[in-house]
């Protein structure tokens, strides 16, 4: 028995040293504001989720789709990389896009996009690290 639970402790061990070195994605919250995306910049791992949290009075969007944009060269994706939409958010709203295709993203508020609502997030691959 005492050995049967030495060798169940060494097997847990291993097992903690191997998840230990698992890189654990992460979370980061773009407020969408009446003054703009803020932080306007991230950058943030592939596999990293971007929570848009809206603190904001009038209503806004965070779109990542050229076909909706005023102006199609305001957005930009990476190959592979799915469109996105939040619809309109309101104050207290919020949208979550997770990422994971690494590259650049620039993504716009439709209302506000003509003002230069524009902001910009860089996924780093895991062999960029």
């Amino acid at each position: 028995m005492k050995n049967e639970m030495k060798k169940l402790g060494l097997e847990i061990t291993m097992i903690v040293g191997l998840l230990g070195g698992v890189a654990q994605a992460a979370t980061v919250t773009v407020m969408v504001s009446d003054g703009g995306f803020r932080p306007n910049r991230i950058t943030i791992q592939q596999g990293d989720t971007v929570n848009f949290l809206s603190d904001a009075r009038f209503t806004h969007t965070v779109t990542a789709n050229p076909a909706l944009a005023k102006d199609p060269a305001n957005v930009v994706l990476p190959m592979g990389a799915p469109t996105f939409n939040s619809g309109d958010l309101t104050k207290g709203q919020s949208f979550t896009q997770t990422f994971d295709v690494a590259g650049n993203y620039q993504y716009v508020c439709l209302q506000h996009e003509k003002f230069g609502m524009i902001g910009q997030i860089v996924v780093e691959g895991a062999d960029e690290e």
